[in-house]
């Protein structure tokens, strides 16, 4: 209540002017109040106490009493309204957090006896992110960001470009092969700084890749020889180690974190980041991306006409660092071209601030208030939610066919400025398209194929894929219910287990052994996924870790790890372990 209760006196203090603020709150729709006005009325509650603090109301396009009169295109009432609307076809309450992230305070005076009395008023929100509490993935947020159509068929539906296509494809095994190569090699390198080492672990890891995927190998037809996606990953182990050794040549073992855990309680975001190096004055996100340039959906850049993949979910991780630690990183996306192989410009390295994406918006990403910031990772960010819970739909034919008229689906009120601009390559293979029903592909065949199921046929599709959503939707919030819920009621519940000291870890393999001063009672077996954090942090922040359970006793655990111990400066004593078995970090 103290922090809402400060970011309203701001908002006082500036009576008529809109502020950027950063609180959140749980919004109750009171419709008896709206009457016949086009506008959300909301009862502001306190999320933790549902205390009651004030009364809010929303306007269609973020008007406001005395705003300029300039042409906007905004998405936030629309988008809340049809999730209002979806709460109300399930029947629950009308209630969802909000992150409020730009307001203002619209003052009233109630009279009494024709006199004036008590100074009273309402907020009136602008900008926010819908429910944080569900956690939406940053390869999730790239793709509501290329097309919100195809998101809806994929995400929501589950519609695959053939149903005779396995979700692990070979370009799929190449980029994990290198990720997980630069994963172990700058692991080496920082430890011996011996490049024939480093060699040697990323060609363990390229090939433990393989052996994990060998089935997706021997589908490919090697006729001739070993496809691009194949020698990719070992054609370029040299200039990975030669990179390496120049990028951390002076830092230690402890500034780098492979494979990262990014999570924020108040974005709703979370992902996974290639790499981060910890320096004194600043921090460094890399995200490294693989593939071919033709199937790269993202933006083109408008001055030299290149494009290149990864900028929604750089642009997104650079958002989570700096709520999480106080400070905006140096963000980079690094490039494996497959189809230009040896080339001397592969890896291409784009810092973020050059890269399309942010470039086309003339967004500067030191200025993270202004609107054309808020608006880039909101926009995707809400309408990826709004899809993938099923509350845009409300499971209503009438309104999936109507969303569906347009690739960028105009009704939600998006600004197209912030969806991409390259949709013709998307096009070319995605499974709408290839089945003939999207009203903006080339090849159309039924774009209202949704009013034409028989009526028991969609009622039986509606109700099972309302339970389907159901599962996934608990799973999206599983991940805040651990970083909120008292870590008592946890443990027992059985699926953390606090107060753990650290025994030892062995960093070649990746082997943690902690211990408990008491006996432990927990549900976490042998195999369980599970997130080794600090016992001062929240689970699924920068510093956790991913691990499965090798082994446990009474008073005794060992973890294999999926990267080193995280920290910065000095290792951590004292651990926490939260059963992770129901939390998505990646598509």
């Amino acid at each position: 209540m103290d922090e809402i209760s400060t970011h309203l006196e701001v908002l006082k203090s500036s009576l008529g002017i809109p502020k950027f603020v950063d609180f959140q709150i749980l919004a109750i729709r009171t419709r008896e109040l709206e009457g016949n006005a086009y506008q959300l009325s909301l009862k502001i509650l306190d999320p933790k106490t549902r205390a009651h603090i004030c009364n809010a109301i929303i306007y269609p396009m973020e008007w406001y009493p005395g705003k300029p009169k300039d042409s906007t295109f905004s998405h936030y009432h629309n988008v809340l309204r049809y999730c209002y609307a979806g709460l109300a076809s399930e029947r629950r309450q009308p209630e969802l957090l909000l992150q409020i992230m730009k307001a203002i305070w619209k003052p009233s005076k109630r009279t009494e006896n024709g006199k004036d009395t008590e100074e009273s008023g309402q907020l009136v929100i602008l900008k926010f992110i819908i429910s944080p509490d569900y956690n939406i993935t940053g390869g999730e947020l790239e793709l509501a960001f290329n097309c919100p159509a195809k998101y809806f068929y994929e995400s929501f539906l589950g519609l695959q470009r053939s149903i005779r296509n396995s979700p692990t494809s070979i370009g799929f095994v190449r980029g994990n092969a290198i990720h997980k190569g630069i994963q172990y090699a700058s692991n080496e390198w920082v430890r011996s700084a011996d490049p024939v080492k480093a060699m040697q672990d990323y060609n363990r890891a390229v090939l433990d890749e393989w052996r994990d995927n060998f089935e997706v190998l021997l589908r490919k037809n090697y006729y001739r020889d070993p496809s691009k996606d194949l020698k990719l990953s070992l054609q370029v182990d040299s200039i990975i180690v030669d990179k390496i050794a120049e990028q951390f040549e002076k830092i230690d073992e402890n500034q780098l974190l492979n494979e990262t855990l990014l999570f924020s309680l108040e974005r709703g975001i979370s992902g996974r980041a290639d790499q981060i190096i910890l320096k004194k004055d600043y921090d460094e996100l890399w995200e490294i991306k693989t593939g071919s340039r033709y199937f790269i959906e993202s933006d083109y850049d408008p001055l030299t006409g290149v494009t290149h993949p990864g900028g929604i979910q750089a642009f997104a991780y650079h958002e989570i660092i700096k709520k999480v630690t106080g400070k905006a990183p140096r963000a980079y996306i690094e490039f494996f071209d497959a189809d230009a192989e040896l080339a001397e410009d592969n890896p291409e390295i784009i810092p973020l601030q050059d890269h399309a994406v942010i470039k086309r918006r003339k967004i500067e990403l030191l200025d993270d208030q202004s609107n054309e910031y808020l608006d880039l990772l909101l926009q995707t960010r809400n309408i990826a939610f709004a899809i993938e819970s099923g509350l845009l739909s409300g499971y209503d034919r009438y309104k999936i066919n109507k969303f569906l008229s347009k690739r960028f689906m105009p009704a939600l009120g998006t600004d197209f400025n912030f969806l991409s601009s390259n949709w013709h390559r998307i096009c070319n293979y995605c499974p709408s398209n290839q089945q003939g029903i999207c009203s903006d592909g080339r090849r159309l065949l039924d774009s209202d194929i949704w009013l034409h199921f028989p009526q028991e046929l969609y009622e039986y599709w509606s109700w099972y894929f309302r339970q389907l959503r159901f599962e996934l939707n608990n799973v999206k919030k599983y991940l805040h219910r651990l970083a909120t819920t008292e870590i008592e009621k946890l443990e027992d519940q059985g699926i953390t287990i606090p107060s753990l000291k650290l025994k030892k870890f062995d960093p070649y393999r990746y082997i943690l052994t902690l211990t408990s001063d008491k006996k432990i009672f927990t549900r976490i077996r042998e195999g369980d996924d599970v997130f080794v954090t600090p016992s001062h942090l929240l689970p699924g922040e920068i510093f956790s870790v991913e691990g499965k359970i090798s082994s446990s006793s009474s008073n005794e655990i060992t973890i294999k790890t999926r990267s080193t111990l995280k920290r910065r400066g000095k290792i951590a004593e004292n651990f926490r372990i939260d059963q992770v078995e129901n939390v998505i970090f990646s598509k």
